[in-house]
């Protein structure tokens, strides 16, 4: 398969200081030397033997797009689009699985954002479409249901292939199966789950709020059944039940079901991802809207203190993550006012100590002794480039198309 360039508009050399957004002069040209850091640490193509969206091709062509509009060097994006072709010729070699992060499904999402229509790339779209058709005829009903590994990522494709494609076949698929699995939503059935049930994880990566935060935003672009709506809504019914409200009316996610201890305040699981899986729940379930403020003045307590647990710096579970999310409230119209001020404050201060502490540790390169530094180098979620892609994002204007992989 042969991969080209775009036909959108493509960065311009620029020697100047980005423009951006929210943040001061000195976090600004902080975050441009963070992210040329990043760029050079970038491996070469054919260097590395994964296509992956967790650790490979993916991932570097995902960033290097970025930085391509972030910095001004189109060069950039030419390097992103040789990464694909990389990714491409390993895929034909790699053992496929149903993993959006660690399977061709991620490739195949980041050649849709960052090569766009093409042949080549929906024929591409296609073939990952029917390898996960397979899959689903014979998956079981204990298949995995999270972002990383299971079907709320399969959902994610799935959305993004069928603008290429037209097919919704995978998306049905898909539909089907959440449907029969989580029928007792509906009928309030009860049912018993250990602690490390994937029906008892409340985490947006991991958990119910995650795969319910795909199939709300499938049910806002128009694409699934009236039954899996009816689903989804009881399932953010069902959810809520979990919710802890403390007794001046906010409120907080435990990690699953049996615990009533506050998650830490991460993406991957507690308050912070679960504001933007009761936000799309708001839309089907409109009982629930006062959730996202309440778990979100929570958060804000909660940060600063040991309860948050931000240890490190990456976007799943550190520094990065805060800062991004918090950011994205803040330009949320669907929080007052003071909820966007006092977010906003937050992502700064979270971009802030992130800096502090990327200071002391030296380098990207640093010692990973210390546990503040990323121990995934330069993986997405949990390494660099993760954590150069979340404040590009802060500082920057448009909204990028990689939050969909995290249903944010």
């Amino acid at each position: 398969m042969t991969v080209q360039s775009p036909t959108r508009q493509q960065p311009v050399e620029s020697s100047e200081t980005p423009v951006l957004s929210l943040l001061e002069g000195d976090s600004r040209l902080r975050i441009s030397e963070l992210v040329t850091e990043c760029v050079s640490n970038i491996p070469c193509p054919g260097s590395y033997a994964s296509p992956s969206l967790s650790h490979g091709a993916a991932t570097y062509a995902m960033f290097l797009h970025e930085a391509a509009s972030y910095l001004g060097q189109p060069r950039l994006h030419a390097l992103a689009v040789e990464h694909l072709a990389f990714g491409v010729e390993l895929s034909n070699e790699s053992a496929s699985s149903t993993s959006l992060y660690r399977s061709i499904s991620g490739l195949g999402w980041t050649l849709s954002s960052v090569v766009g229509r093409s042949e080549d790339v929906d024929g591409f779209l296609r073939d990952v479409e029917n390898l996960l058709l397979d899959a689903l005829k014979t998956a079981p009903e204990s298949m995995s249901i999270d972002l990383i590994n299971g079907v709320a990522g399969m959902m994610v494709f799935a959305l993004r292939s069928v603008t290429h494609t037209g097919n919704v076949s995978l998306v049905s698929a898909l539909s089907h199966w959440y449907v029969r699995r989580f029928s007792y939503w509906i009928t309030d059935a009860e049912r018993e789950f250990s602690a490390s049930s994937v029906d008892s994880n409340l985490g947006l990566a991991h958990g119910l709020p995650g795969i319910l935060s795909v199939f709300s935003r499938a049910a806002a672009e128009g694409v699934l059944s009236e039954e899996a709506r009816e689903v989804t809504a009881s399932g953010f019914e069902y959810v809520d039940r979990f919710v802890i409200e403390t007794r001046d009316r906010h409120a907080y996610v435990a990690n699953n079901q049996a615990s009533v201890e506050p998650a830490r305040l991460a993406w991957c699981y507690g308050n912070l991802g679960n504001i933007f899986s009761f936000l799309r729940g708001t839309s089907m379930v409109p009982a629930l809207a006062a959730r996202p403020e309440q778990l979100l003045s929570y958060a804000s307590r909660q940060y600063g203190t040991p309860l948050s647990r931000l240890n490190d710096l990456t976007l799943c579970h550190g520094l990065a993550g805060a800062s991004l999310q918090f950011d994205l409230v803040s330009r949320d119209d669907r929080f007052n006012e003071q909820c966007r001020g006092m977010a906003s404050m937050l992502a700064k201060r979270s971009t802030a100590t992130l800096f502090e502490r990327y200071s002391a540790e030296g380098s990207q390169n640093a010692d990973a002794d210390d546990r503040r530094t990323p121990r995934g180098g330069m993986s997405f979620l949990e390494g660099w480039p993760g954590i150069c892609l979340a404040l590009m994002a802060v500082d920057g204007v448009d909204r990028p198309d990689w939050l969909e992989l995290l249903a944010l």
